[in-house]
């Protein structure tokens, strides 16, 4: 098990029960210019989004799936 926060709302995830999206910070800083979301922090180089963020404050992302990953439940 391994709790991490969520870099948008900062809740704390437990990753073997929920889904949580890794993405590279490059990446990441232009979802949010492309979302319009401020975001007043540093951003890790690896950056754990929890799936409500995901789909609700992200809403306008890249079409495909080679931009992120799911977080490996089994680590």
């Amino acid at each position: 098990m391994m709790i991490v926060p969520c870099v948008l709302c900062e809740r704390q995830i437990d990753t073997r029960n929920e889904e949580v999206i890794v993405n590279v910070s490059w990446i990441f800083n232009d979802l949010l210019k492309k979302n319009n979301v401020q975001l007043n922090k540093n951003i890790p180089r690896l950056v754990k989004i929890c799936k409500k963020c995901w789909t609700t404050t992200l809403k306008d992302k890249p079409q495909g799936n080679d931009y992120y990953w799911i977080f490996n439940k089994t680590v």
